[in-house]
């Protein structure tokens, strides 16, 4: 089957699941082209790379080829009512729906429509030129990640959204509490499935027991934005220590806005010598620190302009490394986890109960390490990349 997966960005460093299920997709027999908008530079994910040397990527840039200029300008004489429409949707809102910008990728995704057999498209902004592209055999099917149904359509408003909706066959759900929200958009309930996002079992081998040691090792990886609520786990931190409990160090991986911020509130708490701004890392990288860590915390939060969180992938990885979880109850969080037997859900905002859970996995080694076989056998019962990229391919 040939498949064209449409993103906002590739590659990109906080959504490496897009290329490891085109690498899956690609070891059951499929041809794959991507089409993005832009890249991220400096991602040197393994994955990423195997991808890119047996997938083309094709980015919606002006043609500056003569050949290419004269095609894209013949297209655009020949659907005038086209570019009319295109404007109309672009006054509903510039910021995500430029003009140019919409009838460049309209212009490339027309012929990717016709010649593929079907359409992935990755987040409801990635999908939004296909309102305006003929349909074809493809069959066209849009994933939500969390984003795209939370805030996405009050920020565009529900009439493009759906329009959006409307130029697609089949929606995919990463979890059902985001399925049930889509479906309070307007996504049709007879064609949304939920289907979590799949991990490649082959990259989380069993690990070793982990040595005892005197301090415990946290952990949180994510972009720091309010949405992840890493301002909760370093109060939670601050209170720890205040109570008197200092053998914990807490590593946080990932870069974003809030860095320096949330780098002087764990200096005014103290916590200098016990927090720690890892920075980006590769996905290599991130397995490593998870693989030595004892305990993940997942504080996100619903940001002050309504963006939540999806699936929250990194506590499935965390699982399947046998390492527990402390996360808050948010959003789809509790269909990823087992809540008291392979994690601790807490309220959200509440450094409190987030310092009460994080102290209870500390105090039992035992504890930890019945959490972290739990997890492991949860994950690998449930999010198989082999099995959940079989599951989409069935709708089609």
């Amino acid at each position: 089957m040939k498949i064209a997966v449409v993103v906002n960005t590739f590659p990109s460093a906080s959504q490496t699941f897009i290329a490891t299920q085109v690498d899956e997709l690609v070891r059951q027999g499929h041809e794959v082209e991507i089409f993005a908008h832009g890249m991220e530079r400096g991602v040197h994910h393994a994955v990423v790379a195997r991808v890119l040397e047996y997938c083309r990527v094709t980015y919606f840039r002006f043609p500056r080829q003569a050949y290419h200029l004269i095609e894209f300008i013949r297209w655009c004489l020949y659907n005038l009512p086209t570019l009319f429409e295109v404007a109309n949707y672009s006054r509903l809102s510039a910021k995500h729906f430029p003009f140019f910008g919409m009838l460049l990728k309209v212009f490339y995704l027309t012929k990717a429509s016709e010649q593929s057999d079907a359409v992935f498209s990755h987040f409801a902004t990635a999908g939004a030129p296909f309102a305006f592209i003929p349909r074809t055999g493809s069959t066209r099917l849009l994933f939500f990640h969390g984003y795209d149904v939370n805030r996405f359509p009050l920020e565009v408003g529900l009439t493009a959204f759906a329009k959006i909706i409307a130029s697609h066959d089949i929606f995919i759900s990463n979890t059902e509490f985001t399925k049930r929200i889509a479906m309070k958009n307007g996504v049709p309930s007879n064609r949304i499935y939920s289907v979590p996002v799949g991990l490649n079992f082959s990259l989380f081998p069993p690990v070793e027991e982990r040595p005892r040691r005197s301090r415990v090792e946290l952990i949180s990886i994510g972009r720091l934005v309010e949405k992840k609520g890493i301002e909760f786990t370093i109060r939670a931190c601050g209170i720890l220590l205040a109570s008197g409990f200092s053998e914990f160090r807490y590593t946080i991986v990932g870069d974003g806005p809030l860095k320096d911020s949330l780098a002087h509130l764990a200096h005014s708490l103290n916590l200098h010598n016990h927090v720690e701004f890892k920075g980006t890392a590769s996905q290599e990288a991130v397995r490593e620190l998870l693989s030595v860590s004892d305990i993940l915390l997942m504080p996100s939060v619903t940001a002050s302009d309504g963006d939540k969180e999806g699936q929250g992938l990194v506590m499935q990885e965390a699982q399947l490394l046998e390492v527990p979880v402390v996360a808050t109850d948010h959003n789809g969080f509790s269909e990823g986890v087992v809540d008291a037997e392979t994690a601790l859900l807490v309220p959200e905002r509440s450094p409190e109960s987030l310092a009460s859970a994080i102290k209870t996995l500390c105090d039992s080694d035992e504890t930890r390490r019945r959490f972290g076989r739990a997890g492991r056998q949860f994950v690998l019962k449930k999010y198989d990349i082999r099995f959940t990229t079989a599951a989409v391919l069935k709708h089609i």
